[in-house]
């Protein structure tokens, strides 16, 4: 809980008029003396009814709070006083916001703001209860993505498996060590559906991820290639049964027919050895491709974790290991880094994973992208990957550098996708790819093209070898 503070000022009333007015409670040092204006500042201005712990009672100024708490407690403290008020500005911080909501508070009343005045702290607690949670299954989600026709989604179908239904439910994950961690910066239902879309429509095997927190985009990713996978699965068996059934069709020709009847012994041999020669060859187009891997690749032993930490873990789903098995001995694969998973996040990513029964698919990194792109270069060989995802440090320099080991990463065709593009730094990226990686296309359409960039790498880099577009030249270009 915030700790209870003094503003300086107290309220009184006048004997006459019984109107309200503030005075200063150590005239000496601060000086001034009386004012009927209410004195709205950073130091009177609280907000009650948000909690943020089990043990917190929710009393807050409003610099006390980072900007996503303080544009939804203000906008339920609005409507809590009968005004409508606009979202704070989340950008110029807490000053800026403190100068939007006095342009509304003063519109309320100097009597009526009188009754939210606390004595015992010295400020105005403006009533901010939260609003009654919405079922999970009630939401709907709007937003537009070239992968489907659809502008408004059900939790159902933002949500592809029932572990992250949970966490989004419940808003927290379950640690290796047994705790509770809220989900935080999580990427929201419409990112995580994004990614989906990105590893399942384009057919996506192997991929990269930087940073992987609580775990929700790693779970998207891995459910994508999972279900890319079935497809494949599906789409070889429909190939392979209309194949034999074009066989089957020209043994019933008129032709063979007679041939039958003619009771020509060596042109039925004939048949029946190319018949056998078919059905011989029908398992080889099954098999995997000559450049995948016969098992899949793991990290070195100091990145795995002993089987006694996922004791508290549920067991999986039994279908879904079994499916997630068979793709990953098919050259499936999804490699997370980093480093802070096992400290920080408490192995949180990790057990979601297992419970998700997705682990076989999955392989963790704890180590900086910045080494260890370059050795998993090293031991997969360059362009490799089908998709890198990069949502890691949001530095410029870190940044920079893993969209240039993503680069040699993925093969020509692949995807590139960047989080977080609001960031000065990552922004700054995303315009020095714009102007100097020619053989990237930019993706747009996508549901989160505000928040993430998507690209697909056309073909190798060509540049001279002092070849350079400076950023600020194309800083400010607009989307096509």
């Amino acid at each position: 809980m915030a700790a209870p503070w003094q503003s300086g000022w107290a309220m009184s009333r006048s004997r006459s008029t019984k109107r309200p007015y503030w005075h200063r409670t150590d005239e000496s040092k601060q000086g001034g003396t009386s004012t009927y204006e209410p004195p709205f500042s950073m130091h009177t201005l609280a907000l009650s009814g948000f909690a943020r712990g089990p043990r917190d009672k929710g009393l807050w100024r409003l610099d006390q709070l980072d900007a996503t708490d303080r544009a939804t407690m203000w906008e339920a403290a609005a409507g809590a006083l009968g005004v409508r008020a606009p979202k704070l500005p989340r950008h110029g911080g807490a000053a800026t916001a403190l100068d939007s909501a006095v342009a509304v508070l003063r519109t309320v009343g100097h009597m009526k703001m009188a009754t939210y005045w606390m004595e015992s702290v010295g400020a105005f607690v403006l009533p901010a209860p939260l609003p009654v949670k919405q079922r999970l299954s009630d939401k709907v989600w709007a937003g537009h993505t070239r992968y489907t026709r659809s502008s408004q989604w059900t939790s159902d179908e933002l949500m592809p498996n029932p572990v992250i239904r949970a966490a989004y439910a419940e808003s927290n994950v379950k640690t290796l060590l047994g705790r509770t961690r809220k989900l935080g910066s999580a990427a929201s239902p419409l990112e995580g559906m994004h990614l989906y879309h990105l590893a399942r429509q384009h057919g996506v095997r192997r991929s990269l991820e930087v940073g992987m927190a609580c775990g929700m985009s790693t779970l998207y990713l891995l459910q994508g290639i999972l279900d890319a996978h079935r497809d494949r699965s599906v789409a070889e068996a429909s190939a392979a049964s209309g194949e034999k059934r074009e066989r089957d069709a020209a043994d019933l020709e008129p032709e063979a027919k007679r041939g039958r009847a003619d009771g020509a012994a060596g042109d039925a041999g004939a048949s029946a050895s190319a018949a056998s020669a078919m059905t011989a060859a029908e398992p080889a187009t099954t098999q995997r491709p000559a450049d995948e891997p016969a098992t899949a690749w793991r990290p070195a032993a100091e990145h795995i974790i002993s089987e006694d930490r996922f004791a508290a873990v549920a067991a999986p789903p039994t279908d879904v290991l079994t499916r997630a098995k068979a793709a990953a001995d098919e050259g499936c694969l999804h490699i997370s880094l980093d480093p802070f998973q096992e400290t920080q996040w408490e192995g949180a990513a990790r057990a979601q994973v297992r419970r998700a029964g997705l682990d076989p698919l999955s392989a963790h990194v704890q180590a900086m992208s910045h080494i260890a792109m370059p050795a998993i270069e090293a031991e997969l060989g360059p362009e490799s990957l089908d998709l890198v995802f990069v949502d890691g440090m949001h530095l410029y320099d870190f940044t920079l550098v893993d969209l240039f080991c993503a680069d040699r990463l993925v093969r020509v065709g692949g995807i590139i996708a960047l989080d977080d593009i609001k960031h000065a730094g990552v922004k700054a990226c995303e315009a020095y790819i714009e102007s100097n990686y020619p053989h990237w296309r930019r993706v747009w359409g996508t549901a989160c093209d505000r928040t993430a960039g998507t690209w697909i790498k056309e073909g190798p880099d060509v540049r001279k070898w002092d070849d350079h577009v400076a950023i600020p030249a194309v800083a400010q270009r607009k989307r096509p």
